[in-house]
């Protein structure tokens, strides 16, 4: 069986990913409102809509920002922003989607500030991987990144992505398996060789269910340990 390492999966998934997530990191995909809004959305003692004007610095260089743009929170009671516990919750919650707030750009702390009563600038750069196998001049950097930042791909630990190692057929099959959003599958022993409750139990399932990866006529078995062949993609 020939051999596949996970910067070929990387590259040919790049594409597919974009398409199937619309994930873009200038916006985040839940409603940061939700965990805040007992505390700060229901005052009605000086209730307004807060500006936040974010500046995006690249991590290698923090000169000046890449770029800036506003995102507008409506009906927050602007009398408690200038607790700056309050302001970094807010911050904290709409900073875009694969970026994380400054530390000491300008100040002992965190990086951002109230410029008055409704109008804040936060400081954010992008997210580094925490793999000490990935760096930002691979060729792959990006890819990884974008599977890594959307809960696509973890890693084979916490400082290790193994670019070049050989992807087994069971993390092919939970790749597309979150993809589509993680669904519960009830347990079926359609598989000698998957069991209940394992790691990829419910993604080899469902995606033998959709008839995107189905197991071996011959045996009848998955191999979730197998080595996934470009044939077999």
């Amino acid at each position: 069986m020939k051999k596949i390492v996970k910067t070929f999966i990387l590259s040919a998934l790049s594409t597919l990913l974009a398409c199937s997530l619309n994930v873009s990191v200038m916006a985040n995909t839940t409603d940061p409102t939700v965990e805040l809004e007992s505390m700060i959305f229901t005052s009605e003692t000086n209730m307004g809509t807060l500006t936040i004007n974010f500046s995006l610095f690249d991590s290698d260089n923090w000169t000046k920002p890449t770029q800036t743009f506003d995102k507008i929170v409506e009906n927050v009671d602007l009398s408690i922003l200038t607790d700056i516990n309050v302001l970094g919750k807010i911050v904290e919650a709409y900073t875009p989607e694969g970026y994380e707030i400054m530390e000491g750009k300008g100040s002992t702390g965190p990086s951002y500030w109230l410029i008055n009563e409704n109008t804040a600038v936060a400081y954010v750069y992008e997210k580094q991987l925490k793999f000490t196998d990935v760096t930002s001049s691979d060729w792959f950097y990006y890819s990884v990144k974008y599977v890594y930042d959307n809960g696509l791909m973890t890693g084979l630990n916490e400082t290790t992505f193994g670019p070049y190692e050989n992807l087994a057929r069971a993390q092919f099959a939970v790749i597309l398996h979150r993809m589509n959003g993680s669904p519960d599958m009830e347990y079926t022993n359609k598989f000698p060789d998957v069991a209940d409750n394992q790691w990829y139990t419910d993604a080899i399932l469902w995606a033998s269910d959709i008839g995107v990866v189905t197991g071996y006529e011959d045996t009848g078995k998955f191999g979730p340990g197998d080595n996934i062949n470009r044939e077999q993609m």
